[in-house]
């Protein structure tokens, strides 16, 4: 290629550019003009930051619209960096402190404000101050390391801690941003958290109402593509997969080993400090309630409540249509199942 060729192509190449660079200038003044709603899709990156300890954590004082196909719901976070929660009080006496740890649905994925079901515990447990620490997509380690931090010091006789174990949890744990491993004498110990991507392009993604609207739009589109081809598998796979099966996690395993350690930790913890830990699995959870027993932990199962409401007629169902996560209806029964469960065993020693 000629030295003129070469000329012409830069300056074509140039001229491309500033005129792209001109129109994201023109298209991002014009939805600030016409008002557009910043729409978040990816939780995890639009609603949190990262963090050295625990790889990431909510950013404080957030507010934003968190749509997708099934919901479309304000989130807000508190001054701490948690799902702020609308009818907490303070608690009647130091003892009345209940502590929530766990990933998204304890964080309230697709719920309103004020129908995350530690809002309604608090409406169910006056005198009690309920305090949530969700954090979503996080693992039991995560959950662990944030409890160590925030929450321990702070125990006293009589509080509660409860961890909301989901089936994702057991490899959350390993491939999570805080991956634990057992190592060649048999413990277990836990990696450095990694990465939550690039400043730059969460800076961008954070300030930029177009990247946020082409991000939006890219991530709705892949995921009704998701809901498509999950349709079509289900349609061809009815009669092939016995309902109600799930993969069972090996006992022999290193997630089996990780989670029952972590949950060992966390019941040790409390122990020390006179504090009641309780688990509460958020599905069928018929290997987690075997680890608790083993562990001497208390547990509260939710799903048999959520079946007995659904053939009750009281609900239709427990999830947020094609999303597996809980909805209000959902949250509402966990509440009243988690409050009863409480409310018994303080009343019982006191």
């Amino acid at each position: 290629m000629g030295e003129g060729n070469r000329r012409e192509w830069l300056a074509r190449l140039s001229l491309l550019a500033a005129s792209l660079l001109m129109a994201g200038l023109l298209a991002e003044i014009g939805l600030r003009i016409v008002g557009y709603d910043e729409k978040y899709f990816n939780p995890l990156k639009s609603f949190h930051r990262a963090d050295p300890r625990i790889g990431y954590r909510g950013k404080p004082g957030f507010e934003g619209r968190f749509k997708r196909p099934d919901f479309d719901v304000l989130i807000v976070h508190n001054e701490a960096g948690f799902r702020r929660q609308e009818y907490r009080r303070p608690a009647a006496s130091p003892a009345q402190r209940v502590f929530v740890f766990g990933d998204s649905t304890t964080w309230g994925w697709g719920v309103d404000q004020g129908r995350v079901f530690t809002d309604r515990m608090s409406l169910l447990m006056p005198g009690y101050e309920v305090t949530n620490f969700g954090l979503t997509g996080s693992s039991t380690a995560q959950q662990y390391l944030l409890f160590e931090g925030a929450v321990r010091s702070m125990l006293v006789p009589g509080n509660d801690v409860l961890v909301m174990f989901s089936g994702t949890d057991w490899n959350d744990n390993v491939q999570g941003r805080i991956p634990a491993f057992v190592d060649d004498d048999g413990a277990v110990q836990l990696g450095d958290p990694r990465g939550f991507g690039s400043p730059l392009r969460n800076a961008i993604g954070q300030r930029s109402y177009l990247a946020n609207f082409l991000s939006y739009s890219h991530n709705l589109w892949r995921a009704r593509l998701r809901q498509a081809e999950g349709a079509r598998r289900a349609l061809a796979d009815i009669g092939a997969i016995p309902s109600g099966k799930s993969r069972q996690v090996a006992r022999d395993s290193p997630e089996y080993r990780i989670v029952r350690h972590l949950l060992g930790e966390f019941e040790q913890s409390c122990a020390e400090r006179g504090a009641r830990f309780i688990v509460a699995p958020v599905g069928a959870g018929k290997r987690i309630l075997e680890v608790a027993s083993e562990l001497g932990i208390a547990t509260v199962p939710i799903r048999p409540a959520l079946k007995r409401a659904r053939d009750g007629g009281r609900i239709a169902g427990w999830t947020l249509g094609s999303d597996s996560h809980w909805n209000e209806e959902a949250h509402q029964i966990a509440a009243e199942v988690l409050a009863e469960s409480i409310l018994r065993e303080d009343a019982a020693t006191r």
